[in-house]
């Protein structure tokens, strides 16, 4: 299980998990 942090729009900062 990894994770990325991701610029969003609306939140600013999502994270985004990869199984």
């Amino acid at each position: 299980l990894t994770g990325s942090l991701k610029k969003g729009s609306d939140s600013g900062v999502q994270l985004e998990r990869h199984d």
